[in-house]
Parts: C-alpha cells; sequence; structure tokens
C-alpha cells in the first residue's frame, strides 16, 4: 500500500504511479481517461446495479 501511495501524482489531469520515481510522462503508469471513455464498455446503470445487487451487500455490511 505504501508504494501505491508513494508513487501517486497527477498527470495529464488524472491519476498516475511514478514506479521509478521520475515522474516523467514517458514512464508514469496513467489511467487516460479519454481512452477509458472512448474504448470503455457501456452498461445501463440498471443493468450495473442489478448484476451487482448492491442494495442488498449494503445491507448485509450494516449488521
Amino acid at each position: 500500500m505504501d508504494n501505491f501511495i508513494n508513487c501517486l501524482t497527477v498527470l495529464n489531469d488524472t491519476d498516475a504511479w511514478s514506479l521509478d520515481g521520475s515522474y516523467s510522462p514517458k514512464t508514469c503508469i496513467d489511467l487516460d481517461s479519454i481512452v477509458i471513455f472512448n474504448e470503455g464498455v457501456d452498461i445501463k446503470e440498471k443493468e450495473f446495479i442489478d448484476k451487482y445487487d448492491f442494495k442488498k451487500k449494503c445491507v448485509s455490511w450494516q449488521n
């Protein structure tokens, strides 16, 4: 967990991790929001909620 937190930075307005400590755009691992938007899977909110049944899980977490 320490590596995750210590390597975290912001690059191109999104989270990025610099595993070598250089914080160089060429070596950072980043979440490219444009790629995620263009290539991500489009699902309907109801399908997502029904698939994972969040209400049921939330109730069990409270007990």
